[in-house]
């Protein structure tokens, strides 16, 4: 194993402690390697080659942030490209090294230890792995969404490890979210905080944040954490930790995480319907204990309509026609929960066994 290997998988276990506990890894491949050296070539004619000579700064802050997280520079190539968006972006090349690229507009806003932020955020995702999904797994089902919100947090708390300055952190937030430069911003940030109390406790804006959580929430968890970071006590660190990403979660999902939860709930329920009906019917009745199973569970109308569905058709037809719902509604999880679906239709398989 290469020093560079070495101190990656060194570093990775080091920050596994840190990681956000909805923030599940898959193990999913990486895209192909011919595509990702094309990638590469393009970058290398296309952006600059962060180094000591060409971005001094950039190259300082590069391995600011590495040293600060313990991870050999040889592990990540960056690269500056021409935008006047606040952007950047972390790319797998294999599991032992990556690309940052960040944009020109980003490099011109930020500090020196807000830029260790920003790279340590995106080598976050490399470190936890997020960089290797593939594309159709980058939030494009409800699943999707909430592992990307939940990669987020994960990935925060590495670039203030990296940064080593919850001001730094924020400030690199705030100028992300506004594009404003240091000049237009103050050093108190509580009125920026204080925006989260305006929110109803019935705001639901899952609609609009799908792939990422808003920044506002992600300084206040960047601020909990730091305190947390802060404890001396290893055993009273680990429980406070536990609390807090309690306490993220209930946020995240009154928030922003609602619309995707009610999806796939529904799709899990509908698919359990299904197999619980199939399974009351492999005798051919319907029996009143099973119809007070399907009003208590389903509700009575659900119920009424399958007591009808049952009493108007002849067995071979109900019988079809409960197959053809399986296959609808099983098609429906897959979509919504692509990653989990295999060990969630063993779940719904088993419990409809055990409930009748």
């Amino acid at each position: 194993m290469s020093s560079s290997a070495h101190s990656l998988c060194a570093c990775r276990q080091d920050l596994n402690d840190y990681r956000y506990p909805h923030d599940i890894s898959k193990g999913c491949n990486a895209s192909s390697p011919e595509l990702l050296r094309h990638l590469r070539s393009f970058y290398l004619h296309e952006s600059l080659k962060a180094s000591p000579s060409i971005t001094p700064r950039v190259e300082k802050a590069i391995q600011g942030a590495c040293q600060s997280i313990k991870l050999s520079r040889e592990c990540v190539e960056v690269f500056i490209f021409n935008s006047d968006q606040t952007n950047a972006q972390s790319i797998a090349l294999s599991k032992e090294k990556c690309i940052v690229r960040i944009s020109s507009r980003l490099v011109d806003l930020l500090s020196l230890d807000e830029l260790r932020f920003v790279i340590g955020h995106e080598l976050g995702h490399f470190i936890y792995e997020h960089s290797i999904r593939t594309d159709s797994e980058e939030g494009l089902d409800e699943e999707g969404f909430l592992l990307s919100k939940a990669a987020e947090v994960s990935s925060d708390r590495i670039g203030l490890l990296a940064c080593r300055s919850t001001l730094d952190a924020t400030r690199a937030i705030l100028k992300s979210i506004s594009g404003l430069s240091s000049q237009h911003l103050g050093h108190d940030f509580s009125d920026f905080l204080d925006q989260f109390e305006e929110q109803t406790a019935h705001s639901d804006l899952s609609g609009f944040f799908t792939s990422h959580p808003s920044f506002l929430v992600r300084a206040r968890a960047l601020l909990w954490f730091d305190l947390v970071r802060s404890e001396s006590d290893s055993s009273k660190r680990k429980q406070r930790l536990e609390d807090l990403n309690k306490r993220i979660t209930v946020e995240m999902d009154r928030v922003f995480n609602r619309h995707s939860h009610k999806k796939i709930h529904k799709a899990e329920k509908d698919v359990y319907l299904w197999l619980c009906l199939k399974k009351s019917l492999e005798d051919g009745v319907f029996s009143k204990s099973e119809q007070r199973f399907f009003e208590e569970e389903f509700g009575a109308d659900v119920s009424a309509a399958l007591k009808a569905l049952i009493t108007e058709q002849n067995h071979e037809q109900v019988s079809g026609f409960i197959e053809k719902e399986i296959e609808r509604t099983t098609q429906t999880l897959r979509k919504v929960l692509p990653r989990r679906f295999e060990e969630t239709m063993k779940r719904l398989y088993s419990q409809s066994s055990l409930a009748l």
